[in-house]
């Protein structure tokens, strides 16, 4: 529209003039607006200025799987992991501060020399130092260190009875451990042989809490160590950390001399080997309540330290039957016995929602899905790695995997409520993204029961189906279905059966898997074939117009390149698409019939003169009354213009006290395409312009009286259906040069 015409008009609609719920005028700029009322009752779709198939009036709730990613975890259960040990319980074991703690039995000197305590054997073959440690508890794992020096004896040894005799037969270290059946224990330090003596230093007793320390491990440098020579068994143990079927990750470090120590299950099965100098994670469906650290070899010297032990799904959103369990962000299935993993809860019976999730290191099985109940919402023959994304209707509230033949990985579980909000008008651009301008349609329905979903579809002889989840779909979203088909005539792919309709529109959005042109024909179940469709590079819709009851994509004796992508799969009992209509759940679904009405006021039409101006197009030349009007709430005073049963005719009426005072139809160019049109209307003075030309004139007749409204429709009917760039009502006639400016 000419600028400097804007000012002269008083209402002006424009795509510019858009918000939620409403079409409102860009002028007037003050109160009163008087803006369109615009009622559609249901959701639509709409090419979005980024070229992308969006929903209008269509949101998604909130995630409504607890944990559906599987990243909660839970607090440390293990009990000093690092092994940390108690204070100190023998007095003076260093023999540092010059207080003889120690007491000598009759076959034994004491003395202290060099803060080391020396036992000399007097008279008999064995003597010792001796101090009662006390303060322990009942229960609990303690840990002896000492050095020894042998000096002129045979061996030393160390001694409680708990521990028992712990023999040193050159200088080193003695490390032993014993669980206290007292609160007082009795710790000698033995010398051997008549007359000999030996040294004894760095004596310490300190608790090892939480753990259970067998007689091959010890605690140093904040390690348990193992070292172990023998064949026999020895545990080091901490009691009452794992619930039996819960799941948990499990980590730890580890410094392996030689041999291999193992984590151990029930019955002593192998769950982790330690075989390595390395950082270990593992997640397990644990078997027992207690950890348990074992030898796996005869002949091992392993340290271990920093034990976690964190539940997976602390708060049991999940649950798991057998051969399902938890591991890094993921849910589990292993084994061929059928059983669920489920969650309660999650839905409301009777809403829609849409669901996705995430499958890797599938053995491509097959997964059932349950959103709610006992019917199987979605059935995947063949779950190859990917994202799957679908939408149901619930018919109870929780929501269940169920592998039949499936093992692999399930994570990123998401499922959101579909929420329709009516009633919310539709701009719309072409394909690139341009060409903004308001939509307006007749109410349609999409005879196809699953859209996007072609695993419900029909496939032909040696035609094979495969979802490709990183391919960008027409709508943005992730995901889509490749067909490959057979070089020779085959039917390759059938929507489910409807109602003959005739006319009846197919479309499709289709797109090239390569860079190639790859071509097809549609097919409507009747005996008509549509010419060749060549598909490209880029997504496009095509469709084809026909009697029929199937949708059908075939070869009709054009050899393929390659295969092609499809998405989007509609048929309208209409002679011409509309705009998409997903259908999602297994049933059809309807579009409303969309109207834009009473805008204005006598305020700002004048009906003495003036001019009715828009920028329109038609959706098809289909021979049908499709109007824009200023009226007085009926037919009987009425400016209006429109299209016709005419092929390709925009014709022009005003009416005065239901009497027609000029009427007349001019046939243009593909009314399909945009064309500029201005009414003038003045009493013995009416005008037509197109695009720039006064194509139509009459200089007789009276102008209408009480004009008060602006509305796509004759006033109560012939409901304009088409494309709208720009509508101006002005309250003055133009003239012809700014008519022409304003149409060109």
């Amino acid at each position: 529209m000419a600028e400097g015409l804007l000012d002269k008009a008083n209402i002006i609609l424009t795509p510019t003039g858009y918000k939620a719920g409403t079409m409102y005028n860009v002028a007037p700029i003050e109160q009163p607006y008087e803006d369109f009322v615009f009622s559609r009752a249901s959701v639509a779709s709409r090419v979005n200025s980024s070229g992308l198939v969006e929903m209008v009036g269509r949101t998604l709730g909130s995630n409504l799987v607890q944990n559906g990613d599987f990243s909660e975890i839970g607090p440390d259960l293990v009990q000093n992991g690092t092994f940390d040990l108690g204070s100190e319980l023998v007095r003076n074991g260093d023999f540092s501060d010059g207080t003889n703690h120690w007491i000598n039995n009759a076959s034994a000197i004491l003395s202290i020399e060099n803060d080391r305590l020396k036992v000399t054997v007097d008279g008999a073959g064995s003597g010792y130092g001796q101090q009662d440690i006390i303060g322990l508890t009942v229960g609990k794992t303690y840990q002896i260190n000492a050095e020894g020096e042998i000096g002129t004896s045979t061996r030393l040894a160390l001694y409680t009875p708990n521990a028992g005799f712990n023999n040193l037969y050159s200088d080193g270290t003695i490390s032993t451990t014993f669980i206290a059946t007292s609160t007082t224990e009795n710790l000698r330090l033995y010398v051997y042989d008549d007359g000999a003596y030996g040294f004894w230093d760095n004596v310490s007793v300190k608790e090892v809490p939480y753990w259970s320390l067998g007689a091959k491990w010890s605690v140093e440098d904040n390690y348990a160590r193992l070292i172990s020579t023998t064949s026999a068994g020895s545990s080091l143990i901490q009691s009452n950390v794992f619930t039996v079927g819960k799941s948990y990750k499990i980590t730890l470090d580890a410094i392996v001399t030689s041999g291999s120590a193992k984590l151990e299950g029930s019955g002593g099965s192998e769950v982790l080997r330690i075989d390595t100098t390395q950082s270990y994670t593992l997640y397990w469906s644990a078997d027992i309540t207690d950890i348990i650290f074992n030898r796996r070899s005869y002949t091992s010297d392993v340290k271990i330290t920093n034990i976690v032990v964190q539940e997976l799904d602390p708060n049991d959103y999940w649950n798991l039957e057998t051969g399902w369990s938890l591991g890094d962000n993921q849910a589990i299935k292993t084994g061929s016995v059928a059983s669920n993993f489920y969650q309660y809860s999650v839905f409301t019976t009777g809403q829609t929602y849409k669901l996705t999730f995430t499958i890797s290191n599938s053995n491509d099985g097959r997964l059932l899905v349950y959103v709610g109940g006992n019917s199987v919402t979605e059935d995947i023959t063949n779950t190859s790695d990917g994202t799957y994304t679908f939408y149901a209707n619930s018919d109870n509230v929780n929501l269940v995997f169920r592998n039949v033949t499936f093992e692999g990985s399930i994570t990123n579980v998401t499922a959101q409520e579909v929420i329709d909000t009516n009633n919310i008008p539709r701009i719309n651009y072409d394909s690139n993204g341009e060409n903004g301008h308001w939509l307006l349609e007749p109410t349609s329905t999409n005879l196809v029961t699953y859209s996007e979903d072609f695993t419900k579809w029909t496939l032909g002889i040696n035609t094979t189906l495969t979802y490709e989840s990183d391919v960008v779909a027409p709508d943005g979203s992730l995901g889509v279905y490749r067909l490959t088909n057979p070089a020779t005539f085959n039917t390759f792919i059938q929507s489910p059966s409807f109602s003959s309709s005739n006319p009846l529109t197919v479309s499709l959005y289709v797109k090239s898997t390569g860079s190639g042109n790859d071509n097809f024909n549609f097919y409507t179940g009747a005996s008509n074939v549509s010419d060749l469709k060549t598909a490209t590079s880029e997504w496009q819709r095509f469709d084809y117009t026909a009697d029929g009851s199937s949708m059908y994509i075939v070869n009709d004796g054009d050899t393929f390149t390659s295969d092609i992508y499809i998405w989007g799969g509609q048929a309208e009992a209409l002679s011409y698409s509309t705009s998409y209509i997903p259908t999602l759940t297994g049933s059809t679904e309807t579009r409303a019939t969309e109207t834009a009405t009473g805008a204005g006021s006598a305020d700002l039409i004048n009906s003495t003169e003036g001019v009715l101006y828009a920028e329109i197009a038609a959706l098809a030349d289909d021979g049908t009354f499709r109007v824009i009007s200023i009226n007085s709430g009926d037919n009987t005073n009425i400016v209006k213009f429109g299209y016709r049963t005419t092929s390709n005719a925009i014709y022009y009426e005003v009416r005065s006290g239901d009497v027609s005072q000029s009427f007349q139809i001019y046939t243009t160019t593909d009314v399909k395409e945009f064309h500029k049109v201005a009414l003038l209307y003045k009493e013995n003075d009416f005008k037509l312009f197109v695009d720039g030309v006064n194509v139509l004139s009459d200089t007789s007749g009276i102008t209408p009286i009480g004009l008060n409204n602006l509305s796509f429709t004759l006033y109560s009917s012939a409901s304009y259906y088409g494309k709208c760039k720009a509508l101006a009502v002005f309250d003055e006639a133009l003239t012809d040069a700014e008519l022409t400016e304003l149409t060109s």
